[in-house]
């Protein structure tokens, strides 16, 4: 048995090419010793080298030097490595000398919030639970403008195809109003500078603090002015074919921070102009506080009557999904966006990602925003999670 787990097969070949006295006839090979050479003698790197060196199996190792030195084994071994090396042959307008170094395929992150890059490892904040640190944090946010946006957008998808992402999802959530309508461009224009594949969403906030909101009133906007800018950024940016470099999501925030009515609204238009809908869902038990408080159900449940399900809709976080919950989640054909790290830094539990995959819900992994990550390494939150 050869190495590569062919058969000794070569060796017998050998006898049959050499003759009893290891002379081949002149000018002649039987089809099974061309067989012989273009599956045996022809090494991986196209050379003679492997065989001279002892690659060849016991049985043939003895012959394979009088072998090659018979002219039409020598001129079929040529041409049988001529016709390899034309086979494997690639071209390419640059090549990378990849040699002492790994390759693996590009990674896809399917949470983050890329402008929290600008205001990540405050100290305030640390040792803090959502609720707190959101509040504390939104003072902070209220103040982006284009030119943070873009900044930060920059630096964060830098930071994520370092560590080997090549496609990142954002989810933008908040618009102050001295800072205009259009944020989400400048995200598309720093990934268009990095020449990397970009999901935008249009987030959104109608839920401010005089509402019952945790949002201050700066950063919210009317539904209407929501579904405008939803539209708008759809027709500039949103390419459905199969390898675009930009599509767009709906993505309303969170339960605490949105209406039910900004849920519904997005829902259909979304699925008006062929969008996917993401939000955060089941992160915190305040969150599942929060919602009974206010809708009388579960963060699942309360979504699910918004007709937030299907295989066009993913959660951010989903730690606190019941078995039940995830077994109709797994029916209705919904994803989750796994957030290790930042689900540790803000004490917020750990899903049930063992289970979720046992179902066949479709799982991704993400770093989530800056803030509660300090950083953008999806390899990190794959050693981690």
């Amino acid at each position: 048995m050869r190495r590569d787990g062919m058969t000794m097969e070569g060796a017998d070949a050998t006898q049959g090419a050499a003759g009893h006295d290891g002379d081949t006839a002149a000018g002649t090979l039987t089809p099974r010793q061309r067989r012989f050479i273009e599956e045996y003698m022809v090494d991986l790197n196209g050379t003679q080298a492997a065989i001279r060196a002892g690659y060849a199996p016991g049985g043939a190792r003895q012959h394979a030097s009088r072998l090659l030195a018979q002219a039409p084994v020598q001129a079929a071994l040529a041409q049988a490595m001529s016709e390899r090396r034309k086979r494997t042959e690639l071209t390419a307008d640059e090549v990378i000398d990849g040699r002492h170094m790994l390759c693996y395929p590009g990674l896809v992150n399917t949470h983050h919030h890329l402008y929290q890059v600008f205001s990540r490892n405050l100290p305030q904040v640390q040792n803090m639970e959502l609720f707190d640190w959101l509040k504390t944090l939104y003072e902070i946010w209220k103040g982006i403008d284009r030119e943070i946006v873009y900044c930060s957008s920059a630096l964060a998808m830098t930071e994520l195809m370092k560590w080997g992402c090549t496609t990142a999802f954002d989810h933008h959530y908040v618009f102050p109003k001295a800072a205009g309508h259009l944020l989400i461009d400048e995200q598309f224009r720093a990934a268009d500078a990095l020449g990397m594949r970009f999901a935008a969403s249009r987030g959104s906030m109608d839920l401010s603090k005089k509402d019952g909101g945790l949002p201050p009133d700066s950063v919210v906007q009317t539904v209407d002015e929501i579904l405008e800018d939803s539209r708008r950024l759809a027709a500039e940016y949103h390419n459905a074919s199969f390898g675009s470099m930009r599509t767009l999501a709906l993505a309303p925030c969170s339960p605490f921070s949105v209406s039910s009515e900004l849920m519904k609204q997005s829902a259909l238009l979304a699925r008006e102009l062929g969008l996917r809908l993401h939000t955060h869902l089941a992160e915190t038990k305040d969150e599942e506080n929060y919602t009974l408080a206010h809708f009388g159900m579960k963060p699942y449940d309360y979504i699910e009557s918004l007709g937030w399900t299907g295989s066009d809709v993913w959660y951010a976080h989903g730690i606190h999904f019941t078995d039940d919950e995830l077994i109709r989640i797994a029916k209705s054909g919904s994803g989750v966006a796994h957030c290790p790290i930042s689900n540790m830094k803000l004490a917020s539990g750990v899903a049930k990602v063992p289970r979720m995959l046992e179902l066949g819900i479709p799982v991704g992994l993400a770093v989530d925003g800056s803030a509660s990550n300090d950083g953008s390494n999806l390899l990190e939150e794959l050693r981690v999670g």
